[in-house]
């Protein structure tokens, strides 16, 4: 009930290559998501205006498709399952700080994985994360774009990582994702409306893997992002600055990113969550920095990689 979007993803061929149209009816929902397309399911490339229109009230769409015996694969987003993430998931396990664990499984019994990534654990922690709601892929690719410059080799990097310990959790719903759910978990709930409630074990063990951290660590949570997806960029934060782990961080962070981006400006919507999110968990419960790190669904892939990256 929270908005219209629509999901959708197949394959199709033909015996012999031919041109075909395709019409998408958007029953109870509303066109969204630009088609992507892919000849192999990894490199994908979004349809052009000539092969795809969609009536004004967004009711339905239709698409122009040339097929053949190949497969075409067409997805609302870039298609990356959980056997893509583990696969980026398993390049960075060999990387110097990075120690790859697993903090439980979902109910389908896929691994919850988490990349714990420090010089010594000894430190404050920082958790980001990602991929809470399936189809939210343009978050997801911020996350690989900000954890990427994280452990790129470089005297800040090195200088962060002396001084912070990552937590990072790159596909919190692999059952949604692999379903092809929009916004739900293998048990039907949104799993960022169950960190208060924890009565879904991907949450469940999530937090008490990230608890079990800071008792070890003997630190501190001070910051958690989020990354998600929506129509455009916007950073959801708390309203609440002076008395986090790190007070102002927000305004801090914000304008280097406006210094560093050009013709930058942040967006951002500020509240304190009323509902069990994870913004709100990382405030309530730690006294965290909390924010949701949502990216446009069609913001251009080399801007997601730049503002990452920054």
């Amino acid at each position: 009930p929270i908005n219209h979007s629509a999901w959708y993803a197949f394959r199709i061929w033909s015996d012999e290559e031919k041109d075909v149209s395709i019409k998408l009816i958007y029953k109870e929902g509303r066109h969204r998501y630009i088609p992507k397309i892919s000849s192999d399911g990894e490199n994908w490339k979004t349809i052009s205006n000539r092969h795809f229109k969609h009536n004004e009230r967004q009711e339905t769409a239709e698409l122009q498709l040339r097929v053949s015996p190949n497969s075409l694969w067409v997805s609302a987003q870039e298609l990356m399952t959980s056997k893509e993430v583990f696969a980026w998931v398993d390049t960075l396990e060999q990387m110097e700080y990075v120690i790859g664990d697993t903090a439980g499984y979902s109910t389908l019994n896929k691994a919850i994985r988490v990349l714990k990534i420090a010089e010594t654990e000894q430190k404050n922690v920082v958790i980001i994360l990602s991929r809470q709601h399936p189809p939210e892929v343009t978050g997801y690719l911020a996350f690989q774009s900000f954890l990427t410059e994280i452990l790129r080799k470089n005297k800040l990097s090195e200088r962060f990582l002396n001084k912070y310990h990552i937590l990072a959790f790159p596909i919190m719903n692999p059952d949604g994702v692999d379903m092809g759910h929009w916004r739900h978990n293998s048990g039907g709930v949104d799993l960022n409306r169950d960190w208060g409630d924890y009565n879904q074990p991907e949450i469940k063990q999530v937090v008490g893997y990230i608890n079990k951290t800071l008792k070890k660590n003997k630190g501190k949570l001070i910051l958690g992002l989020d990354f998600h997806s929506t129509w455009y960029d916007v950073f959801y934060t708390n309203t609440d600055r002076k008395s986090t782990n790190i007070p102002n961080f927000e305004a801090k962070w914000f304008a280097g990113l406006e210094e560093n981006i050009p013709n930058y400006k942040v967006n951002e919507a500020s509240a304190n969550s009323n509902k069990p999110t994870s913004k709100g968990w990382f405030l309530n419960g730690q006294n965290a920095v909390g924010i949701t790190f949502e990216i446009g669904d069609d913001t251009p892939r080399e801007f997601i990689e730049l503002k990452g990256k920054v």
